[in-house]
């Protein structure tokens, strides 16, 4: 049986949402390129994920997610439209399936008669596609922008996994587990099946007000409203056993899964995709220093920032996210914005990567 935390979890090396709108007077033609992703792990640290959870960087979580946008385009006037790339993995368990799982991944000791809660959700896909967007600014204080993503996917993988698993010794457990997912390649079991492709649509949305000339109110969304169409996707409905195993060189057990129940093609398969908010307030104290608050909702999970900016050569500014305890570094000037967060420098513990980019010629 193959897990699907390392081949959920692939990590590109981009985030952050980015701006890619044209000035309002602006009569040309303008190229302008982003980049935005934001990795996360509760449990392992991100290079440990991609080896299979092999390492020492364990602590007890229930989530981790990869959310990747690539998008490159030209603008005229209030008008844009650009080629769009993305990769979005969320992975939602039990802090028992992620205990297990680590323990069995690095050979380490079972608790002996433990009994283990198991529930895995997944939900992902890969696309490409073309993103138009239309930006314009009202009354001089409140600017906006809205997006529409025509998305071509090739790659998707939905549904659950839930029973219970039981250490029988120290080298050795058993597990009965039910299952319900939907695929275009079969992780799990590996099963053969022929790739089916899917359509959709997503909104995306951004609306920015200047409350007083010192005080900024920012709100942004992605896939407001998303949904991808798949044609004749395979599923997997039925029930797993640990009931065929053998033991490797060390003595410690090697499952082999026995797979009982239905397998067949959903004519037709709706994938909702989840909204993303970002919500920034910022308040100038003066002409170079200011202060702001961060808070944005991703799959199901929340979190908040309080920072501080400087403008000198640029603006600057740094956040530290309260719940992840990470550091972000930010820097925008002229056509470039960037930033950059870490929640460790060492790269063997980091958990949390953010990375964005963005360029705008003429900007």
């Amino acid at each position: 049986m193959r897990t699907p935390f390392a081949e959920y979890f692939s990590l590109p090396i981009a985030f952050l949402f980015s701006t890619y709108s044209t000035p309002a007077n602006s009569n040309e033609f303008s190229p302008y390129f982003s980049v935005d992703s934001f990795s996360y792990s509760e449990t392992v640290s991100i290079s440990d994920t991609l080896n299979n959870w092999k390492g020492d960087s364990f602590d007890k979580g229930k989530r981790q997610w990869t959310w990747n946008w690539v998008e490159a385009g030209i603008q005229y006037n209030h008008w844009s439209i650009g080629f769009l790339y993305r990769v979005d993995y969320d992975l939602r368990f039990t802090e028992d399936l992620s205990e297990l799982y680590w323990l069995t991944e690095n050979k380490e000791n079972l608790p002996t008669g433990r009994n283990f809660d198991i529930v895995l959700s997944a939900n992902a896909f890969k696309a490409r596609g073309y993103r138009f967007a239309y930006r314009n600014t009202v009354a001089n204080n409140v600017s906006f922008s809205v997006g529409l993503s025509y998305l071509s996917a090739y790659y998707m993988i939905e549904g659950d996994i839930w029973g219970d698993a039981t250490a029988l010794a120290e080298n050795d457990y058993e597990f009965n587990l039910d299952l319900d997912y939907q695929y275009t390649k079969d992780t799990l079991f590996d099963r053969e099946v022929e790739k089916p492709t899917g359509e959709g649509y997503a909104l995306d949305a951004s609306v920015t007000f200047s409350l007083t000339p010192k005080d900024h109110l920012q709100i942004q969304v992605s896939d407001l409203y998303g949904v991808i169409s798949w044609k004749d996707t395979p599923f997997t409905i039925g029930a797993s056993t640990s009931d065929r195993k053998h033991f490797d060189e060390n003595g410690y057990a090697v499952i082999e899964p026995l797979i009982s129940g239905r397998e067949g093609i959903f004519k037709t398969f709706r994938q909702r995709l989840e909204p993303r908010w970002f919500l920034g307030y910022r308040h100038n104290l003066n002409e170079r220093v200011g202060v702001q608050l961060k808070a944005r909702q991703q799959y199901g999970h929340a979190l908040y920032a309080v920072g501080t900016t400087f403008s000198k050569q640029g603006t600057w500014a740094v956040d530290y996210w309260i719940e992840n305890e990470l550091v972000e570094l930010s820097w925008a000037r002229g056509s470039l914005k960037t930033s950059i967060g870490l929640d460790n420098v060492r790269k063997d513990q980091a958990k949390q990567f953010w990375l964005s980019f963005a360029y705008k010629v003429g900007q």
